[in-house]
């Protein structure tokens, strides 16, 4: 379970943000049966803090100075520096707590067993199937579901497995509510596949490789690509699930989306120039990586920058290899998505 979104109740810090101190809640009990302590908590940030090698995530808590159990329920945390982001980095994934005992014991084979104290329990992972049942001891109450199976499937041929009805599946942002758009879904199609899609909050955004020399490092460079990229115009021309033009990291809301917009500064390529010349491009080529998911918004950006004069170069990667530190070095700037 993530250690802020439910296993910390309350908590304090500093006056400059440095050192906090997370109070957590009573009979959270993990799904062998004991008692999640602070102990626990301490032992799981420090696994990913100590290990760089192993967890890709421990760059997020790189910055704790020092982290100890003030008694059985109280953490201390002293960062390095002040982080007004801590909180939310506590409420990522990767901060999931696990109890020590068993990963010492099993570190290993804990991926594949793992043991937390969420609303369900693992019971069998195997090549064709996930199965998870609901733990009854959760702090927030016993699941609704008493059982979620997931299956497994390798790569079939084609026609190995019949096909839904496709036409059963909608978007319901364009419906009044998620309850009508299910409603329709059932109406249009008799069809055994029924699903719901919802329109959740994520945005694509563009990652410059500052630690390599090169035009993207310069402010006014950025801001020029920052005019270029026209997101009204990409959403128009590519459409698909492109639905809104990204203003922020927030969900989407109309009010946010019309002060953006009146704010918003207009494509003017004297602008941009001008821009280009403060930088001092000199016409370097950029590397844009990303995968083959986002390889229209690339090729739109490519067209669009070559278009002022900056080439730029696509390299399609698979998604495990921009987790390459390898890659790194040789990319300018990468296209992905933040959720």
């Amino acid at each position: 379970m993530r250690f802020i979104r439910a296993l910390a109740h309350s908590w304090e810090h500093s006056a400059d943000h440095r050192e906090w101190t997370f109070h957590l809640k009573k009979n959270v009990l993990f799904h062998h049966g004991r008692e999640l302590s602070a102990r626990d908590v301490v032992f799981s940030l420090e696994r990913l803090r100590a290990n760089p090698d192993l967890y890709e995530a421990s760059w997020m808590f790189r910055g704790i100075e020092q982290i100890g159990a003030v008694d059985a329920r109280t953490v201390r945390i002293v960062l390095q520096e002040p982080n007004y982001l801590f909180l939310r980095l506590l409420a990522a994934p990767p901060a999931s707590i696990v109890p020590e005992e068993i990963v010492q014991e099993a570190a290993e084979t804990f991926g594949k067993n793992p043991v937390g104290t969420g609303p369900f329990q693992l019971v069998r992972l195997d090549e064709g199937i996930c199965i998870l049942e609901a733990f009854p001891a959760h702090f927030q109450g016993r699941p609704q579901l008493d059982r979620v199976e997931i299956l497994l499937f390798p790569d079939l041929e084609t026609g190995s497995l019949r096909e839904p009805d496709w036409t059963a599946v909608m978007m319901s942002h364009e419906a009044a509510a998620k309850a009508e758009a299910l409603r329709e879904a059932a109406v249009r199609a008799s069809s055994d596949w029924c699903d719901l899609e919802t329109l959740f909050s994520c945005c694509n955004l563009l990652i410059f490789n500052q630690r390599l020399t090169g035009p993207q490092n310069h402010p006014k460079f950025r801001q020029a690509l920052d005019l270029l990229i026209d997101r009204e115009l990409i959403v128009a021309e590519l459409g698909g699930d492109r639905i809104y033009p990204a203003k922020g990291f927030r969900p989407y809301s109309p009010a946010l989306a019309t002060l953006a917009a009146d704010s918003a500064p207009r494509q003017n390529r004297a602008d941009i120039a001008a821009l280009l010349a403060e930088s001092g491009y000199q016409g370097e080529t950029l590397r844009l990586v990303t995968t083959s998911y986002h390889e229209p918004d690339a090729r739109w950006i490519q067209a669009r920058c070559q278009s002022c004069g900056i080439p730029v170069e696509v390299a399609i990667r698979e998604p495990f290899d921009l987790r390459t530190k390898g890659l790194c070095p040789r990319m300018t700037v990468c296209f992905s998505e933040m959720l």
